[in-house]
This record gives structure tokens, sequence and C-alpha cells, in this order.
């Protein structure tokens, strides 16, 4: 059973923000991110795909309730890091499991860091495998910034 046409004009699109969000705190990040204007900017994230990944909701005939499965126990884990830099796709990484520091040192040290030019600032999340460690040491060695520290 489809949607008739004319229904999909009245559907709205839902943007999704963060309450926590500070107005004062992104402008004062915006204004220290400028000072790294001249050097090339390197973007890096993770993220991870449990094998029991699926989507708890889905469409029945009204009056109808749709259920689905789903496994209570934890399966396989895989995951990826990688950068942006240049409209490119560098230093992909992928691992089973969950990252932690170890995983990302090494990830740095091995892949990333030897990938990127002279002088490139790091910009990441706040996720807290990105702190502490090696990390900081790693970065200053290759002659590149992380924009938290500088």
């Amino acid at each position: 059973m489809g949607v008739p046409s004319n229904a999909l004009a009245l559907l709205e699109k839902k943007s999704d923000t963060y309450q926590e969000r500070d107005p004062e705190k992104r402008q004062e990040y915006s204004t220290e991110l400028a000072q790294f204007d001249a050097h090339p900017r390197v973007y890096l994230d993770e993220a991870g795909v449990n094998d029991t990944e699926d989507y708890g909701y889905g469409w029945c005939l009204k009056g109808e309730r749709f259920t689905a499965e789903r496994r209570g126990n934890r399966t396989e884990r895989v995951s990826f890091m990688a950068a942006w830099h240049q409209h490119q796709l560098i230093a992909p990484l992928t691992y089973e499991g969950y990252c932690n520091r170890l995983v990302f040192e090494t990830g740095l040290e091995e892949k990333l860091l030897p990938a990127l030019p002279y002088g490139s600032v790091i910009i990441c999340d706040n996720a807290s495998f990105y702190k502490g460690g090696r990390i900081e040491e790693l970065i200053q060695q290759a002659g590149l910034s992380d924009a938290e520290k500088s």
C-alpha cells in the first residue's frame, strides 16, 4: 500500500539540534580556529556498526502493530576512522571492536600522521579517547597542531 503523491507535499522535515549547544562557546571556537586559516585543515572522525543494527521502526497497515526481532546479546562491531582533507578521504583504518586511546594512537601514528602535510591542523570532536596519552606528543613530533591545544 503506497502513500498518495499529494500527501508527500504535507510531510515536514525534522532537523535535530543539541540542547546543550552554547552560542558563546561556538563563537570562541570559530575565533580560535580562524588563527589557523593559513594551515591545511584535516577533519578526523570515527564510527562503528554492530551487526545487530537495524531501524526500530517500519510500516504496516493502520490498526496493525509493526514488530521486529532484535538480538539481545552483544555481537560483532566493525569500526573505522578516517580523515577528510582537500575533498579527499585519507588514512582510512578499519578494525574490529570499539575505539579506545590505544587504537586511536596506533591509527594516528601509523596511518594519519605520515599522510598529512607539515603544518596541518587536525580538527576532531571531543571523544574521550582523543585526549591524553601520547596523542599531543605524536602530533607535535609530526609538526602538526591540534586546534584544541594550540
